[in-house]
């Protein structure tokens, strides 16, 4: 099940991606290499494991195990680096604008995404020229490298779990940290708010000119405008208590209204920041945090029985990447249920097309243009006269023949 998720979620984000030109942006290119690489390894890593977890054993020789451990690890590690790349470029997006807009160029992130696939084919490497080595565990039920291993191969294990879980996770938390603090820094900032253009002789108003007020303004109509701020407005004396009370009510209406708009943008936003930073840390925290236990301080027999479910947790993470990088998302969510009722409706529904029809002959009769008829408007048109007086009553047809004989 989760397989079939796994490919469902990452194909839909990169058709809709790749097909929708609004969404080319350099954001959604890092989106894109995470969505391909978690895509990679559903269709060439998880089948491997799934076959080893129905058989209990490994049957496909020692180079196919060679393969999918470097298939394994190439993926894991090019996502995992994909995700904490991900968490700076929105930094410098959101906190940092002008920084981000003056380095952030295609060529900077395709060499980026290039840097991440270095380094990962590198470390993947590692292991079948000496540093670690790749064998199947019966635990995670899959080739993956030594994470038992004395040695040298002990080294490796410390490095892969602090390169790609320990580093990446400090990175992701400090990220989003600040962008929550900037974000929550400018729901706090109340902004002045121009008030609405007041023709000069208007009853309701007088305002003080001063030394702030603008020159006013000659319209074409003779009538002449003063461009006043909240300040102005409420430095100068008004000449209606009514309009005054009404418009101090209207104000406090306004300002709890953006209260409540600020609150609710505050929690959203704590919610996302909150999921974004939970998946990682939760689906490969335990299993770095025990590789790394392992490693420094040997293996146990409740470690070997906890790592197979640790590492199945984080396998959970090739699907969910796309939900919470893509489907999050607000352009790329409405163009995927854009493309998915499109593809709906013209595979599964042909009767959706009459009812559109139908649909669109209202709308433009409502205009006044000519209304496009469905099929059964045709086939009364474009009947025969033959055809038409058969299908109605005969006294009818009768009726008709006496009164053109008269």
């Amino acid at each position: 099940m989760v397989e079939v998720v796994a490919i469902f979620s990452n194909v839909s984000v990169l058709i809709v991606v790749m097909k929708t030109p609004p969404l080319h942006t350099l954001t959604l290119l890092f989106v894109l290499n995470l969505c391909t690489t978690d895509l990679l390894h559903s269709l060439f890593v998880t089948p491997f494991f799934l076959a080893s977890s129905g058989q209990g054993a490994w049957t496909y020789g020692t180079v196919a195990c060679d393969v999918t451990g470097f298939l394994d690890s190439l993926f894991t590690y090019s996502s995992i680096a994909t995700i904490c790349v991900i968490s700076v470029e929105r930094y410098y997006s959101i906190v940092r604008p002008m920084v981000h807009a003056a380095h952030m160029t295609l060529v900077t992130a395709l060499s980026v995404i290039a840097f991440i696939w270095i380094q990962a084919v590198c470390l993947a490497v590692a292991p079948l020229v000496g540093w670690n080595r790749y064998v199947f565990d019966p635990q995670q039920l899959q080739c993956t490298y030594d994470w038992m291993a004395r040695g040298s191969g002990k080294s490796y294990v410390i490095v892969i779990s602090c390169w790609y879980f320990y580093i990446p996770a400090c990175v992701v938390l400090v990220m989003y940290s600040c962008i929550y603090s900037a974000a929550m820094k400018a729901s706090r900032q109340v902004l002045p708010q121009p008030s609405p253009l007041m023709p000069e002789g208007q009853p309701t108003s007088s305002p003080v000119l001063n030394g702030n007020t603008k020159d006013p303004i000659d319209l074409a109509n003779g009538q002449k405008i003063f461009v006043i701020t909240t300040a102005d407005a409420e430095a100068g004396p008004s000449t209606s208590d009514d309009g005054g009370r009404h418009k101090s009510a209207t104000n406090k209406q306004d300002q709890t209204q953006k209260t409540h708009t600020q609150v609710s943008e505050s929690l959203k936003a704590t919610k996302t920041l909150m999921l974004v930073v939970g998946v990682f840390l939760l689906t490969w925290g335990p299993y770095f945090t025990v590789s790394t236990i392992v490693a420094i301080l040997g293996v146990s027999s409740q470690l070997k029985l906890a790592i197979g479910p640790l590492k199945c947790l984080a396998h959970i993470s090739f699907a969910i990447n796309a939900f919470v990088y893509g489907w999050l998302n607000r352009q790329v969510r409405l163009e995927l249920m854009r493309t998915l009722r499109h593809s709906y409706r013209s595979i599964c529904h042909q009767e959706a097309e009459g009812s559109d029809i139908e649909l669109r002959a209202i709308e433009e009769d409502s205009k006044g243009l000519p209304p496009v008829e469905n099929f059964y408007q045709f086939l009364e048109r474009t009947a025969t006269p033959d055809c038409r007086a058969a299908s109605r009553n005969p006294k009818e047809v009768k009726s008709e023949r006496e009164n053109k004989t008269l």
